[in-house]
Parts: structure tokens; sequence; C-alpha cells
């Protein structure tokens, strides 16, 4: 369930996003963590072991923020 969970890094525009993937269900769970300026920190596995109770129903798509945030950037716009 959590053999090769690694983070992995998405374009988005003009920047990058990364994300985590674990779990064997047959349905998709996208999660967006609260808005923070840390991000996903600490390795992929943590993740996946902190949310584990999702690893069994579902596929788990865990997004952090964009890696670029430009200054003057509202939580608003980080959201969308």
């Amino acid at each position: 369930m959590f053999d090769k969970t690694a983070k992995k890094t998405v374009q988005i525009g003009d920047t990058t996003m990364e994300y985590v993937v674990f779990g064997r269900g047959k349905k998709n769970l996208v999660m967006i963590p609260g808005l923070s300026l840390t991000g996903l920190v600490g390795p992929a596995f943590f993740w996946a072991f902190y949310y584990r109770i999702f690893a069994k129903e579902y596929r788990v798509y865990l997004f952090d923020r964009k890696a670029v945030i430009p200054p003057g950037y509202t939580v608003r716009q980080i959201a969308e």
C-alpha cells in the first residue's frame, strides 16, 4: 500500500505542484490540505501513513500548494 509512495510533481501553468499518491482502492479521493505557506513537509511515506484510513477504499491523491506563489497572491488565488 505504501511501498512505492513518493512525492511526484505536476506542471501547473508557469510553476509546479507536488503531490503524493497512495492506496489501492478502486475509487479516487483528491485531497487538498488546508491553505498553508509551508506545504507538504516531510517524506511522502509520512503522509501515506497519516491518511492510511483511506488507503483500502481509495486511491488517494494528496496535493500540495504551488511551488511558486507570487508576492501579493491572495488566499483565494492560492485556493483556485
